[in-house]
């Protein structure tokens, strides 16, 4: 998937704010899903998802920017079979290369105006290592 995006702040009423790029919408954004089911690895799957998001403005004067990043998800699962119920074993590894970066922006005022508004920025989650296993009933 890939998105583009024009996100353009317009009549806002303030002509230090009005067609700035709007806080945290990245212009473009990817995320490529791979999902691989080798025929010769019977029940074996392998994932990935590479996520990219461009640079986003962090304030509404476009004077601050969260800088553009990319991260690389890879999984595998097992599915097999116990007694008569599929039975699934997942593991895999977010943020493979612990990329640092800033996953949310946003600012607290939509036009920019408001005195003392401030702006918020969520830090992205590191190097995540999970395993689940499931069974269908």
């Amino acid at each position: 998937m890939v998105t583009w995006l024009n996100p353009l702040a317009q009549n806002t009423g303030d002509s230090k704010t009005n067609n700035k790029q709007i806080v945290g919408v990245p212009p473009w954004a990817t995320d490529f899903l791979f999902d691989w089911h080798p025929k010769y690895l019977h029940g074996v799957a392998f994932n990935t998802n590479i996520h990219y998001n461009s640079k986003r403005a962090a304030n509404v004067f476009n004077t601050a920017w969260a800088s553009e990043y990319v991260t690389l998800d890879l999984g595998v699962r097992y599915s097999t079979k116990l007694c008569d119920h599929q039975l699934v074993f997942r593991g895999g590894v977010n943020n493979v290369t612990d990329e640092n970066y800033w996953s949310s922006v946003f600012s607290k005022s939509s036009a920019g105006a408001v005195q003392g508004a401030s702006n918020v920025a969520v830090a992205g989650a590191p190097r995540t290592w999970h395993i689940t296993a499931s069974i269908y009933f």
